[in-house]
């Protein structure tokens, strides 16, 4: 039987790293954190014959050449990155977690011979990623870029672009993003699910026990308590008071720091609504959940 790699697809600051740290807690499991930070970012969407680059280091050993998982991963091929990662990792690991989250660098292992690849949509509520994305693009310059990217994937919309606010534009984003993940798992017929954000933090066992079995492994209660694992890979510099709290962190200061009409007006966004009825999500107070 094929072992399998699992790539959690997701916009940035959807939860992606927590996700990976709670799948990856499993024994058989291995979480590997964003393997696309691992190698350089230019190489990403290249032809596969291409050799990579590293540029980030295991958050565990500080330096990829004494990491036994992550040494000379820069001379590796894509297409061997994986077989080489499940060698490394040993005998009884039978499933490598990558939380990579863009589509490009997980297209390039769709049609794989030595694993099977599956993907998980993590998705998370418009209104924290539009508080987010306030935060990351403030300057005018950065605002005026990502409305630009919108004029490119929407040119019939070129008027109301031009003239939008710009929480509207981050909108679009969150829409546009979202849209490509849906799209490229039908496209691809391989294993795909979805996941949000709040059911993930609020309803952890329930999600775990229900999504495991389908990654071919059972639920083991100890992944709960990821922080008490070894997780060599990348991780956020600032990850580390949210482990050593010793529980979940649901982040909702988007109740708080969001504009109340801009929660009010994404709430009600026809086309928000017109893509969650598609996927089967409701938007609740809290949160995106399932229907």
């Amino acid at each position: 039987m094929k072992k399998t790699v699992t790539f959690i697809l997701s916009t940035n600051y959807s939860g992606s790293h927590y996700f990976s740290l709670l799948l990856g807690s499993h024994s058989r499991a291995a979480h590997l954190g964003e393997v696309a930070n691992l190698v350089r970012k230019s190489n990403i969407g290249r032809d596969l014959g291409s050799r990579v680059e590293a540029t980030k280091q295991c958050y565990i050993c500080e330096d990829n050449q004494k990491c036994s998982l992550f040494r000379d991963i820069h001379k590796v091929p894509l297409p061997e990155l994986y077989p080489v990662l499940f060698e490394r990792a040993g005998p009884d690991i039978e499933l490598l977690v990558d939380a990579s989250k863009k589509v490009s660098w997980a297209k390039q292992f769709v049609n794989q011979d030595d694993f099977s690849p599956q993907f998980i949509h993590l998705i998370r509520d418009p209104r924290a990623i539009v508080r987010k994305w306030h935060i990351q693009y403030s300057s005018v310059r950065q605002q005026l870029r990502q409305r630009r990217k919108q004029l490119k994937y929407r040119p019939g919309r070129a008027s109301d672009i031009l003239v939008s606010e710009q929480w509207t534009i981050f909108l679009m984003k969150w829409i546009q993003s979202n849209r490509e993940i849906t799209e490229f798992i039908a496209e691809t017929g391989c294993q795909g699910r979805m996941v949000t954000y709040r059911d993930l933090v609020c309803e952890t066992r329930q999600t775990l026990e229900q999504l495991m079995p389908w990654m071919g492994l059972e639920f083991e209660p100890s992944q709960i308590n990821y922080w008490e694992h070894e997780h060599h890979g990348t991780q956020k510099p600032d990850y580390d008071w949210i482990k050593n709290s010793g529980d979940a962190y649901f982040d909702l200061r988007w109740q708080t720091e969001l504009p109340p009409i801009e929660q009010q007006q994404i709430t009600a966004d026809r086309d928000v609504h017109i893509y969650l009825d598609e996927v089967g999500l409701g938007i609740g107070a809290e949160g995106l959940t399932r229907l």
